[in-house]
């Protein structure tokens, strides 16, 4: 489950991007199926969320497997097990907004959603770390022998 977790990871960061730009302009061209569709956006992210979680999950626990030091893996795990939690939040706070106080308590839920980004990049800049800047779960090239000619 652990090799799933680079290609789960990039669908609640893609619904993250997407979906207060079409809840957005569903509020701002009143169109009330577009900001539906921008409110399942937000739940798929949230779903998907959940998966990348339990995928990160089977990923952290191989890289301790693969003597990974815990201090590299922590911080990226730890933020990275509140997002869910923030889509469900975000998700709780845009439907009930919207119904309480209309028009501003919506267009409030999406300038909470694009704050929310600031912390999906930073999780996103710390798996990245992890990978490319420390090769975590990266394999080794297999090496060549050179002939001498």
């Amino acid at each position: 489950m652990a090799e799933l977790h680079p290609i789960a990871i990039h669908f609640p960061i893609a619904l993250a991007l997407l979906w207060p730009v079409i809840d957005l302009l569903g509020l701002l061209l009143k169109k009330p199926d577009l900001s539906r569709l921008g409110l399942g956006l937000l739940g798929f992210a949230l779903l998907s969320s959940l998966v990348a979680t339990a995928t990160g999950q089977a990923a952290f626990d191989q890289a301790l497997a693969a003597k990974v030091a815990p201090e590299l893996l922590n911080t990226h795990a730890d933020d990275a097990n509140l997002l869910p939690w923030l889509w469900l939040l975000l998700l709780v706070a845009r439907f009930l907004l919207a119904q309480r106080l209309g028009r501003v308590g919506h267009g409030a839920a999406i300038g909470l959603g694009v704050l929310a980004l600031l912390f999906v990049y930073q999780v996103g800049k710390s798996g990245g770390e992890l990978v490319y800047r420390h090769g975590v779960g990266v394999q080794a090239l297999p090496q060549t022998s050179q002939k001498a000619n």
